[in-house]
């Protein structure tokens, strides 16, 4: 698991947990549908092209049940529990391809959704279009998937955004969705991601912080290690203030046009927002306090926290400095 992806999950996690998942007037897909994949057989006797024609009903029975399901979570109307019961029945072929149903519509409906409303988050999506990143639909099933209490996260080692919509409300689904993707179109992640990928260069990392305290790099090892960290915070924290400086952004914006309802836990962290402050500023400002420095592992060796603290205190000095990329400087620009 990523530290990128650690970081999305912790702050999701303390963002959004004390609010609960409520929906009215719940229903589940149909029972009968389910059962009917589950004892889907081909009659005897039949020709070779009629055998295959009725092949291919069953991935359509699944399809039927996929937009059935995503069309009650759209409309607040999904009973997540009993729908999951139900899913628990299928054969973990039929779940995974019903997964990747969800995956398809989610993100195609959620796409046109906010490339209608215009403005910044059509942007978003013209942006997403560009870049050629995975998106996965992941739920708890047979107790094999150990990502399964993970509302959502973006996987900067595989390109991948996975949500969760079991976890997550219908009404923050699209700001969630908004911030996973922005990891996604984020250049700054990517660049710190291709940097940081040296081999070479990690090794030679790895045996400065290990050294003792006391130890004093050379000129050119210590700017080495500055760099070193400062492209692991901008792949890590960095990438975070800036998810959530156009997640913020984003939302403003689609109270304005009415195309999102009010989060009560989002308004809340908007609301200590300065008027001055851009929104970059204010993430940054607001998650810096609230982001702890490595306490176990490699980078929580003396040498590691120094540099780390460095490139941190060199931003907070300076927020010309921090990193933010031609798109998302588009998306949270006024």
């Amino acid at each position: 698991m990523s530290t990128a992806k650690l970081i999305s999950l912790f702050f999701l996690a303390v963002l959004t947990s004390s609010f609960p998942f409520n929906v009215s007037a719940q229903s589940n897909p149909s029972t009968k549908l389910i059962d009917d994949i589950n004892h889907f057989s081909v009659p005897k006797g039949l020709s070779i092209p009629e055998h295959q024609s009725y092949l291919a009903k069953k991935p359509e029975m699944i399809k039927a049940l996929a937009r059935m399901t995503v069309n009650y979570y759209e409309k607040s109307q999904l009973d997540v529990a009993a729908s999951q019961i139900e899913f628990n029945k299928l054969s973990e072929y039929d779940y995974n391809l019903l997964t990747s149903n969800f995956a398809t519509m989610f993100y195609d409906d959620t796409c046109a959704k906010l490339k209608a409303t215009g403005g910044r988050k059509a942007k978003l999506i013209s942006f997403a279009k560009q870049e050629q990143f995975k998106f996965i639909i992941h739920s708890k099933h047979y107790q094999i998937d150990h990502e399964a209490t993970d509302k959502a996260f973006y996987h900067d080692g595989l390109g991948t955004v996975s949500m969760n919509y079991t976890l997550i409300p219908s009404q923050e689904w699209p700001i969630i969705f908004i911030h996973e993707v922005t990891h996604a179109i984020d250049e700054e992640l990517e660049s710190a991601s291709t940097y940081l990928s040296s081999v070479k260069q990690s090794q030679v990392v790895f045996d400065l912080i290990n050294k003792p305290s006391s130890y004093r790099p050379t000129v050119a090892e210590e700017k080495l290690l500055d760099d070193w960290f400062f492209q692991e915070l901008n792949r890590k924290f960095f990438a975070e203030v800036r998810a959530w400086a156009v997640t913020f952004s984003l939302y403003t914006e689609g109270l304005r046009d009415h195309s999102f309802q009010r989060l009560r836990w989002l308004d809340t962290i908007i609301s200590q927002k300065k008027v001055k402050e851009s929104w970059m500023e204010f993430s940054l400002r607001y998650f810096d306090p609230r982001f702890t420095d490595p306490t176990e592992g490699s980078f929580s060796t003396p040498i590691a926290l120094k540099f780390i603290a460095r490139g941190r205190e060199k931003v907070r000095k300076d927020i010309k400095l921090f990193p933010i990329g031609k798109r998302l400087t588009e998306l949270t620009s006024k």
